[in-house]
């Protein structure tokens, strides 16, 4: 019984470290820079603040504008993306995916995403 909790648990931790590493940079970029950009907004006039509520096109927000975390985690996850598809991240890349071969669950998962089953990049932009 205990193999196939183990077992389950292997199969999960992939998917609960990405959960867990995207909901930290979200976290963190949002507060980060949504404060950053909140206090831009207020000082070029475009959004108001009235005690600890900041309006922004008449739209109400506690402390700081939320949703420029979003757009940073996507933005940062196509830098990351096009960084892979590139000579050198493809190198890089080959590198961490060698520490990921110590990995039963994850070997060539991550590859065969990326470039295909074969490990030939799929062609498109």
């Amino acid at each position: 019984m205990w193999q196939r909790v183990f077992a389950g648990f292997i199969v999960l931790l992939p998917l609960i470290v990405t959960v867990y590493l995207l909901q930290f940079v979200f976290f963190t970029a949002d507060t980060a820079v949504g404060r950053w950009l909140t206090e831009l907004l207020l000082t070029t006039g475009l959004a108001s603040r009235e005690g600890e509520v900041v309006w922004f096109l008449g739209v109400p927000f506690h402390d700081h504008i939320p949703v420029i975390g979003v757009i940073l985690l996507i933005l940062i996850l196509l830098l990351i993306g096009g960084i892979a598809r590139t000579p050198a991240g493809r190198f890089l890349f080959a590198k961490i995916e060698r520490l990921f071969g110590f990995i039963p669950v994850a070997r060539g998962s991550t590859r065969d995403l990326l470039y295909g089953p074969a490990g030939i990049a799929s062609a498109g932009p």
